[in-house]
């Protein structure tokens, strides 16, 4: 694991992808707004803004997916409609989330994002504070053993979808089971 940026309010990793260790998979997490944006350092990001400093972080090539751990970050962009589902086209539905535009630009690249609230054991300003204290390698550590998103919080309401080329590819929906562990994908 790789920190690759630790803000006040955001910060990103890379690792191995664990189906294709020889790639890398993009953890981005950090503030949504509502499909439009995300924020980062206090400023607010758009799409191409961000690719263009993922391609700082990591080569393109050798990047498989990136994790955008950010509420709203696959919902529609304010004033954005859905589009009348086409059966020859239903990927394209979620074309306005901030998500689908971060992969349009990101060619070849899947980018999973979230619609609702989602929320990481790692909080951004607990990040932060770890890494103005004991420095990156800690930080590092402490996010390889402890970073994973909170799949059964009663609050939250989300559900991911992944996106390439600026097409939603799949959806994951969390549903009730014994456990609380199954999601639905479509």
């Amino acid at each position: 694991m790789q920190l690759k940026a630790v803000h006040p309010d955001a910060y990103a990793f890379t690792e191995p992808h664990r189906k294709f260790p020889d790639l890398t998979r993009l953890t981005i997490a950090c503030h949504g707004i509502e499909g439009q944006q995300i924020e980062m350092n206090g400023s607010p990001v758009k799409p191409e803004e961000l690719a263009a400093t993922i391609r700082t972080w990591t080569a393109a090539d050798r990047l498989h997916s990136v994790r955008l751990v950010a509420c709203h970050s696959a919902s529609l962009a304010p004033g954005g409609s859905r589009q009348r589902l086409e059966a020859a086209d239903p990927g394209r539905l979620w074309s306005t989330a901030f998500g689908a535009r971060l992969s349009a630009a990101l060619p070849g690249v899947k980018v999973r994002s979230y619609a609702g609230e989602v929320t990481a054991t790692c909080e951004h300003d607990l990040i932060w504070q770890t890494y103005r204290m004991m420095g990156p390698a800690f930080t590092a550590d402490r996010l390889a053993r402890n970073f994973m998103i909170i799949k059964d919080d009663p609050g939250e309401h989300y559900h991911s979808i992944t996106f390439r080329d600026g097409v939603a590819i799949k959806q994951s929906y969390p549903i009730a089971s014994n456990d609380g562990s199954d999601y639905a994908v479509l």
